[in-house]
């Protein structure tokens, strides 16, 4: 039996393992607000906040069939129609509001390169959309409408519907977006109990108006909502970001966590009413976890080698108590190279730390 366990070991290691994301399927992001709060799924009953689309679902959308087949593009010319921005528009109308696309292919109008909607989720054509938290340009000075606007691979879309029209002018319109604190934004984010997880606010700008290139600023004094039931939860806790728009929350419980903040009313053209987006953030928080402390025992030693051996051999007849402490070398598996790594730890654990 040990030479059988050694050889079959041996085997695994040998064995290519291919990148994690290898075979993940290429999905985007979509977002839509009404005058500073995400609007729900008629069918699915999900807020419109970052909902995760899957690209193969998009590509079986035939602009022909809607009557939009002059909006079509073929950029790289390989005889398929690109998939852009209108696609996911028809699809978000398909799949989650309850009368379909018709009344928003209707009443679309332009010349290809300006299609305009008339008619928008139930609302009208007072709306504005970044794409990767930027207003979206085709050239210097002149803005990308939705049917030349190519999507990819994790793009993320927000639409902001609104009532007022100082959107366009008003200073304190704009998208706003939770930042790490690398400068990038974020949208789901993971944190161990009790961590202080700490981001930033800011409102993001940019139209023909101003050349068209997005300029972003940090929103101070402003409540941020988190709840672990759901978005918008009565029961939600509230924090307030400081004057730079920094943000400080720890979490006290594991699990999910809905982290938001509402659309602002102006600060000069109307103040009265809501003239910027909301932003949205999942934070998935994790039990601490020691690197090597397979069977959770708070102590790293042999039994932990012989539990991580037995699970490799089977993994429904012994599963793992924590696979994040398994994976001893943090990098996203669980195989033969964290056996030997905690090998050496355990032979040597200020030469071979973990992690």
């Amino acid at each position: 039996m040990k030479k059988f366990l050694s050889f079959f070991l041996a085997f695994l290691m040998t064995v290519i393992v291919l990148p994690v994301n290898a075979f993940a399927e290429e999905v985007v992001y979509f977002s839509i607000s009404d005058n500073g709060a995400y609007v729900y799924s008629d069918t699915k009953q999900i807020p419109m906040a970052y909902v995760e689309i899957p690209i193969s679902e998009i590509k079986g959308i035939d602009l022909e069939e809607y009557g939009l087949g002059e909006y079509a593009i073929d950029n790289n010319k390989d005889g398929e129609d690109d998939i852009t921005v209108l696609h996911l528009y028809i699809y978000a109308h398909e799949n989650h509001y309850y009368e379909g696309a018709n009344l928003l292919v209707e009443n679309a109008e332009g010349a290809p390169g300006s299609i305009f909607f008339n008619w928008f989720w139930g609302h009208d054509c007072n709306l504005n959309y970044y794409v990767n938290g930027k207003y979206p340009l085709f050239s210097d000075g002149r803005g990308s409408t939705a049917d030349i606007i190519e999507v990819k691979n994790g793009d993320f879309v927000d639409i902001m519907m609104l009532s007022s029209w100082a959107f366009y002018g008003d200073s304190g319109a704009g998208f706003h977006n939770f930042f790490d604190k690398n400068g990038n934004i974020v949208h789901r984010i993971n944190a161990e109990l009790n961590e202080k997880v700490e981001f930033e606010l800011k409102r993001g700008y940019g139209n023909i108006n101003i050349g068209g290139a997005t300029e972003y600023v940090s929103v101070g004094n402003v409540p941020v909502y988190y709840s672990k039931t759901e978005l918008y939860a009565e029961d939600a806790q509230t924090v307030e970001s400081d004057e730079n728009g920094n943000v400080s929350i720890t979490f006290p419980s594991a699990g999910k966590w809905y982290v938001w903040m509402d659309g602002q009313k102006g600060l000069d053209q109307d103040t009265q009413n809501i003239v910027s987006s909301p932003a949205y953030l999942e934070v998935e928080v994790e039990e601490n976890t020691v690197l090597g402390d397979v069977n959770a025992d708070e102590k790293v030693n042999p039994v932990d080698i012989v539990l991580l051996r037995k699970y490799l051999l089977n993994k429904e007849k012994y599963p793992l108590t924590d696979e994040k402490a398994a994976d001893v070398n943090a990098d996203g598996k669980v195989n033969p190279v964290d056996i030997v790594l905690l090998r050496k730890y355990l032979l040597n654990s200020e030469k071979y730390p973990l992690g």
